[in-house]
Order: C-alpha cells, then sequence, then structure tokens
C-alpha cells in the first residue's frame, strides 16, 4: 500500500479545496510566519473529503460583469469622493492632483475664462476639442474612447490626435479639480463659521478666556477653527468614501454570487491541514488572507498576524505590567489563544500608550525592544532576543523557549535526507513532508554530523503533487 501526503486548505465562507501546490513558512525568531497557497486555475471544483453540489470559483475582488446604472452611479461619485479627497493631498488620486494641476491647470484656467466670456459653439469654432466625457479609469476616459485610441495607436494612424485627445482629457480634469477646489474653499468657510460660532460654548478653555480677555478670544477661536475646519472636511470625505465603497463592494458580491463566483477578501480565515492517507488530519498552519494574486495561476498569501496590523486602537493604561498590557493588546485585536511568559514580561510600564496612529504591531514591536533590554539587564548581556510569534495552530506565543521533551526524533538513513552544518551550532535538516511538526517545538536528531535535543526555530513545508519536504533549522535546546 502506497502512501501518499495530502493536503487541503479550508478558506472561510469558500469551503474546503486541494490546491496544486502549498509552501508554508513559520519561524519564533521574528514573526516571520506565511503560507503560500496556488491552485492551477481560476476554477477549482471542491475536494472528495468535503463534497459540494457546485464548483466555486476563487477570483480577486471585481467586476466581471457590464455595471448596471446603479454602480454605475455609485462609481461615479466614489470617483468625485476621491477627487475632492486630492485636494487635502489624501486618498488614491492625490499624486495624480498635483501632477495634472502643475501641468494642465494654467492651460485650465485660460479656458475657464474663455468658456465664461463666449458660449460654448463660439469656443468649438475657434477650434477646441469638446471634451471627452465622463473622464473614468486609469487612462481618465471612457470604455469607448479608451478603445477607439487604443485601435488609433495600435494602426499607428492619427497618433498626433491620439496624444492631444489624452492632453485635453488632463485638461478637463484639471478644470474639474479647480472646481471643486473652489466648492472645497466655500465648504470650509461653512464649517468654519459654524464652528467659530459654537467654540465658546462647546469647549469650556475658550469660555474661561472669554471671562478673563473678551478681545482675545476672537482671534483664538478664528485660528482654531480654521485649522479645525480643514480636518472636519477631510473626515466627512473619508466617512462618505467608506460608506460609498461599501455600498459598491455588496452589491459587486451580490452579482457575483447570482453567477456562482464566491469572492475571496483578505481577512479571511485559513486553515491548511496536512496528512497521510490512513493517518488522521494535522494543522500546519492558521491564519489569514492577505493577498490574492491572480496571474497564470491563483495564489493566496496568508499570514497570522494580520489582526495585528489592521487594528488600531487608542488605549491608555497607567503603572501596569508588561504581560498585563500585552494581554489587553491582543484581546482588543481579536486574538483569543495566547501564551505569555509573566516573569520575562513582569516588569512595569508607568505608561502605557497606543494611538491610532499605529497598529497593534507596531505597539507590541516597541514592547519588545523594552523587554529585550530588561531581559539583558537581568542575565548581565549585552544583547537579549525575546521575540514574539504564532505557532501552526495560530496561537500568539511570548515566552523565553523551554528546552521541553522532543516531540519526534530523526535519525540518519531513516527520515533524514539531508542534514547542512550552519554557524553557531545550528543545523538545516531535511526530511519527507512531516506535517506533524512545528516551529517552536523540540526534536530529537541522529546523525553522524550532529546529535541530541533541538529547538525548531524556523520551519518550512513544501507541497507539491509529486515534490514534498520539509525544511527545518534547529538550535541546540540548550542555547536556545
Amino acid at each position: 500500500m502506497i502512501i501518499w501526503p495530502r493536503v487541503r486548505a479550508v478558506i472561510e465562507g469558500a469551503g474546503s479545496f486541494e490546491p496544486k501546490a502549498v509552501e508554508v513558512s513559520g519561524s519564533c525568531e521574528d514573526n516571520d510566519s506565511r503560507a503560500r497557497i496556488e491552485f492551477s486555475t481560476m476554477t477549482i471544483k471542491p475536494s472528495p473529503i468535503e463534497p459540494q453540489t457546485e464548483p466555486y470559483r476563487l477570483t480577486k475582488r471585481v467586476i466581471v460583469f457590464p455595471s448596471p446604472a446603479e454602480e454605475a452611479e455609485l462609481e461615479e461619485k466614489i470617483n468625485e469622493i476621491e477627487l475632492r479627497l486630492a485636494i487635502y493631498g489624501k486618498g488614491p488620486k492625490a499624486e495624480e492632483y498635483r501632477e495634472v494641476v502643475e501641468r494642465y491647470g494654467e492651460q485650465a484656467l485660460r479656458e475657464m475664462e474663455l468658456a465664461k466670456e463666449k458660449s460654448e459653439p463660439e469656443v468649438r469654432q475657434e477650434g477646441a476639442r469638446p471634451a471627452l466625457t465622463p473622464l473614468v479609469g486609469e487612462g481618465l476616459l471612457s470604455e469607448e474612447e479608451r478603445r477607439r485610441l487604443q485601435e488609433a495607436r495600435e494602426s499607428q494612424k492619427n497618433v498626433l490626435g491620439w496624444a492631444a485627445d489624452i492632453g485635453w482629457a488632463r485638461v478637463e480634469l484639471a478644470k474639474r479639480f479647480m472646481v471643486y477646489e473652489e466648492q472645497e474653499r466655500a465648504e470650509r468657510v461653512r464649517i468654519a463659521e459654524e464652528l467659530e460660532a459654537h467654540a465658546s460654548v462647546e469647549f469650556p478653555q475658550y469660555k474661561e478666556l472669554y471671562e478673563r480677555n473678551p478681545m482675545e478670544l476672537p482671534k483664538r477661536v478664528k485660528r482654531w477653527a480654521h485649522t479645525k475646519n480643514t480636518l472636519v472636511r477631510i473626515a466627512e470625505l473619508q466617512q462618505q468614501y467608506k460608506a460609498l465603497k461599501d455600498r459598491l463592494k455588496s452589491r459587486v458580491e451580490e452579482r457575483l454570487a447570482e453567477r456562482g463566483v464566491r469572492v475571496i477578501d483578505p481577512g479571511r480565515e485559513v486553515v491548511i491541514y496536512g496528512w497521510y492517507n490512513g493517518y488522521p488530519e494535522w494543522i500546519i498552519f492558521r491564519g489569514y488572507l492577505t493577498k490574492v494574486r491572480l496571474e497564470n495561476t491563483l495564489t493566496l498569501v496568508c499570514r497570522p498576524d494580520w489582526p495585528l496590523t489592521q487594528t488600531r486602537l487608542k488605549l491608555w493604561m497607567g503603572r501596569v505590567k508588561a504581560y498585563e498590557w500585552v494581554q489587553r493588546l491582543i484581546k482588543n485585536a481579536g486574538i483569543t489563544d495566547s501564551v505569555v511568559d509573566r516573569a520575562a514580561l513582569g516588569f512595569t510600564l508607568e505608561h502605557a500608550v497606543a494611538t491610532k496612529d499605529q497598529t497593534t504591531l507596531d505597539v507590541l514591536n516597541r514592547l519588545r525592544e523594552r523587554a529585550e533590554k530588561e531581559l539583558a539587564h537581568r542575565h548581565g548581556i549585552d544583547e537579549a532576543s525575546f521575540p514574539f510569534w504564532f505557532d501552526c495552530a495560530g496561537r500568539f506565543n511570548w515566552l523565553v523557549q523551554p528546552s521541553g521533551e522532543p516531540a519526534f526524533k530523526f535519525a540518519y538513513a531513516k527520515n533524514i535526507s539531508r542534514l547542512r552544518v550552519k554557524d553557531r551550532g545550528r543545523i538545516e535538516v531535511e526530511t519527507v513532508f512531516f506535517p506533524y511538526i512545528s516551529w517552536g517545538e523540540t526534536v530529537r536528531i541522529e546523525h553522524p554530523a550532529a546529535s541530541g535535543d533541538y529547538l525548531i526555530t524556523r520551519l518550512i513545508h513544501r507541497y507539491q503533487r509529486g515534490n514534498c519536504r520539509t525544511v527545518m533549522t534547529l538550535e541546540p535546546a540548550e542555547a536556545a
């Protein structure tokens, strides 16, 4: 009986699939753990392990059908909000705004002045090109105009006209930006007037200032209002932008679902199982989808620390133990399974602060620097390494590695295909695909070049039909 290795990936909301290839890379040294799952084609039939009534189709979140009127209207509103945000240096079109206004702003102003003096037919008679509308997409042209210009470029005919049309489209966009600038300026003045009128009521410090010096209040409030109004306006636009994007996303997902297409977005939980025929399944990776790459094949990239990179919290705790602060941070990030070394993180923080301009991962990395200094001082050494990591089951670990009892034994001429001695007593061992171990565990090695108990600091599972291997980077358990 031939025992074949098997792997399957379970994706939240999409089902279970047998991929073409999987590479899981895990480490307890620098929190660098990830998984790459590759599928042969876009359309994948469910694995026989978990039968389904119809195949799923994994794809990027894109519109693969003609947009109906409501979606086109939403896209136009989103485009307008993006252009308005660009004026404040925010959003995806901020760079485009600077480039277009710098290069075409003067020409747009001249044409706007000309349009004020003369009617549209008179302007056209003088040789001006009609506006290319609507200006959408990367080329700022409609689909029909883009197709027509592409045909002209491919046939090498009317190339000058094609370039002039592109230039005219840029001028039209610059005009649009300038109109929006005027509207935004008026909106900011309106907000400033409202803030100025209510500042002394809403903010007690202005009321106290007015009682001390009535003449100083209008100057202070005016300066404050004209600074605050821009932030208020940006917040309003960003809120509208998010609401519109969410509405469009829900419409797109509904239409894709009607066509039997499952949308795979970042943030979906992914669990990868590995096993051999006749033996139980074993989790070799648990994490979250972070990227979807669709080229010749479909590739999903997953990481276990995705919640830490997406969570931005405004927290403050005064005089708290470091391990309590860590537990509070990861709990707020939605991580419930964790092991934290209370002895190593037992030092006291006078002020523990997390601001919204930092992710939870940033705050933990900053705390790690402090913990390593404390650990080095405690042991009387110059430097100490004290990383945190996620194991294969997705559990958060931050502890000084214990030696522990060896979980498995690997021996020369039995299940070791290659052993390479590295620096500082480390070794690299290659074996057959072995899904039953995880980074951070201890194994026993019996080999002429190295023997003893070793800690797995880095582990790579490579699964591909016909070629499956596990590579371990090991350190002596006593040194670790």
